[in-house]
């Protein structure tokens, strides 16, 4: 993984093809790796009250999904696959 990301990279930095966003940080190296740090329990509180209702939500969108992708198609911001 860490392989592709750095050809990935080095692609868009160089120019050669658009392969994200690369914003350099210098305090990378003392951002824990994710899944290091334990959840903020406050937070997932607060998500747990409201799940049933953002999964209502979730469910609204993907019963649209067909409808968005011919329209993106259409514009051409998906690719075929």
């Amino acid at each position: 993984m860490r392989t592709r990301r750095t050809f990935n990279g080095l692609l868009t930095v160089l120019g050669f093809a658009r392969r994200g966003f690369y914003i350099p940080y210098r305090g990378a190296v003392d951002v824990p790796m994710p899944g290091t740090v334990p959840a903020y329990a406050a937070i997932a509180k607060c998500f747990a009250a409201r799940e049933e209702a953002f999964s209502a939500h979730l469910d609204a969108i993907e019963a649209c999904a067909a409808g968005l992708e011919v329209r993106l198609r259409w514009r051409g911001v998906l690719q075929r696959v």
